[in-house]
């Protein structure tokens, strides 16, 4: 949709699957030939703050960027509700100005406005598999680790829309 100048937000050593989030984000750029702009990177962990701090810390750091991303993209749909809050207070325009993308599918981000595009990664279907892993190695402790993964889908809203000019 002609984007070219992304962002990432959240905290890339939070656990193995935000990394890997992170590492696909930089692959993605790599394969797509754009460039990687650490400035526009907000990787620092925004857990420590509440909600309310999250927001004004984001507002500090959008600020501080020398030119706002085209996109961001987010490691869960609390910081993309948390980043689309502090750009608002900015007075900017999501998505004619920038567009926000989340990851997990929680309802709270289908009911903002704009609603935001998420990546839905069927966390139920994933629940429902980590018990049978984990009653299966309780059952069979011989068995070896297993590393799996399983198909996530984007859901389209709102805040990725086409540039308008």
């Amino acid at each position: 949709q002609g984007r070219k100048n992304f962002g990432f937000v959240g905290y890339t050593d939070y656990c193995f699957s935000i990394a890997q989030r992170w590492h696909a984000f930089r692959d993605a750029l790599t394969l797509s030939h754009l460039p990687y702009h650490p400035e526009n990177c907000i990787t620092e962990d925004l857990t420590r703050f509440s909600v309310e701090e999250c927001i004004s810390y984001i507002k500090e750091r959008l600020t501080a960027m020398e030119r706002l991303p085209d996109a961001f993209l987010c490691v869960n749909d609390l910081h993309a509700i948390e980043l689309s809050s502090a750009l608002k207070e900015l007075n900017y325009k999501i998505p004619d100005q920038v567009s926000v993308v989340g990851f997990d599918n929680l309802s709270e981000a289908a009911r903002q406005f704009p609603s935001i595009t998420t990546v839905d990664a069927h966390s139920e279907y994933l629940g429902r598999q980590a018990a049978h892993k984990v009653l299966n190695r309780i059952k069979n402790p011989s068995l070896p680790y297993e590393f799996t993964q399983y198909q996530t889908d984007i859901i389209l809203r709102e805040s990725t829309r086409p540039i308008t000019n």
